[in-house]
Order: C-alpha cells, then structure tokens, then sequence
C-alpha cells in the first residue's frame, strides 16, 4: 500500500511539472525571438548566441516533457527538468549577483521580475524536482492514476495563481517608484 502513495506523489509531482514545462515551451516557442531578447538581457555574453541557446533551450523543455510521459525514459526527462532548472536558477542567482534588477526571468508565460522571490520559488521547485527524482514509479490503479492526474493538475493551477500574484506585486512596486519619482 505504501508503494501506491509513493507512486502517486511520483506521479502527481511529475504531472505537475510536465504542465509547467509545457506551459514554459509554449511561451517559448510562441514568440522565440522575444524570449532569445530575454536570453540576451542576462548577459551581454549571450547576445551573439541568444536565438541558438533559446531554440536549444526550447527544445530541451519539449524533450524534458516528452521524455517524462514516457515509461521507459521517465527518468531521463525528470532529470533533464531537474537540469534546467538548476541552469535557470544559476542564470537568475548570477543575474541578481551582477546588480542587474530589471530583468524579466522569461519563465513561462507571466512576466517576473527576477529577485529573491523568484529564487526561492525556483528552489522549491528543485526540491520537488528532486523528490520527484527519488520516487519510484511503479503500476497504481487507474483510480490512482486519475487522482494523481488531478493532484497535479490542482498544483499547476496554484503555481499559475502564485505567479500572478508575483506579476502583480512587481506591477505595483514599478507603480510605487513611479508615484516616488513623480513626487520628487
């Protein structure tokens, strides 16, 4: 019976993440000249090879997810997932060491400014990336497998809640120093 709720949680979490990376991709590759800008904005290294390293990055989020769905390879994509987002987290820790503030992580969909917010939530985000990685996936019940389906899709629903409320708290810190601005 352990092993169910063990599978379960494997498969809750890794449905949650094969929406956010699907959510990612589509964002990315909706438009991947503005998301190669992003890239550039990072750092003035990246500008000569923004549009290489978007399309590469693109790509490595649909093999994350394609991989992921796949029994036999499903721990190659969660640890590709896992992978990635270390790299955006490091893209983002060093974007925040350099001073530069004003940048928007390009992250999925939702403009977010990158910050400490924005680390933390890329922390959890490796730490459920991780358990996910630790889990076994074994045969459950279809009951189980709906439940999960759904458990995950509610965590995705909550994520896209969360970053919107980043979004707007961004909104109203830039509305905020504008009224400063003004005031002076």
């Amino acid at each position: 019976m352990s092993t169910s709720w063990i599978t379960q949680y494997h498969l809750t979490i890794m449905t949650f993440f094969v929406l956010v990376f699907i959510q990612a991709a589509l964002h990315k590759g909706a438009d991947l000249r503005r998301f190669s800008g992003y890239i550039s904005h990072y750092s003035r290294h990246f500008e000569q090879h923004a549009y290489p390293l978007a399309v590469l990055l693109l790509v490595g989020e649909i093999a994350a997810v394609v991989l992921s769905i796949t029994p036999t390879t499903n721990v190659a994509g969660e640890l590709l997932m896992l992978l990635l987002l270390i790299g955006y987290t490091l893209a983002m820790s060093m974007q925040l060491k350099s001073g530069n503030r004003e940048i928007d992580c390009g992250c999925g969909g939702t403009p977010i400014v990158v910050s400490r917010r924005t680390l933390l939530r890329n922390a959890i985000l490796i730490t459920l990336a991780g358990s996910m990685l630790m889990t076994a996936n074994q045969p459950i019940t279809s009951l189980s497998l709906l439940m999960a389906i759904a458990g995950g899709v509610i965590l995705w629903f909550g994520y896209y809640l969360l970053e919107q409320l980043m979004h707007n708290h961004d909104l109203i810190l830039k509305l905020a120093q504008h009224e400063q601005e003004k005031d002076i």
